[in-house]
């Protein structure tokens, strides 16, 4: 029965996977630069420097600077001005984002997603 089940998961995934629209990137930088605004009203990229420089330094690696993350999120941003694309992605993180930002719903997703790093 086990060998079933974990065929019929392996079919399951390759059937919707392939399907799967990939996100451009630079969206995960963006989500964090609209969850920080929503939250204090502004991007605060100062903020934002400083929490990357924190997860980068714990992998040792160098944080990008202040300027590329700006630079990279006006890229991103610009997705739903391009002509080509017409990407409605940036609005749609930014709604979202805003409206799980006002309730604590991220905050309670990501603290339920790394119980290990829950307030005790």
């Amino acid at each position: 029965m086990q060998d079933l089940a974990g065929m019929c998961n392996h079919e399951i995934e390759t059937l919707l996977w392939p399907h799967a629209v990939e996100l451009p990137p630079g969206h995960e930088l963006f989500t964090l630069v609209s969850y920080v605004k929503a939250c204090s009203g502004n991007p605060d990229f100062p903020l934002v420097t400083d929490l990357l420089g924190a997860v980068y330094k714990a992998y040792g690696r160098r944080p990008p600077s202040r300027d590329a993350i700006e630079k990279q999120v006006e890229r991103f941003g610009k997705l739903k001005a391009d002509k080509q694309l017409k990407s409605v992605l940036p609005e749609v993180i930014e709604e979202r984002t805003q409206q799980m930002a006002q309730p604590g719903e991220l905050k309670q997703g990501l603290l339920t997603r790394y119980p290990s790093q829950s307030p005790r």
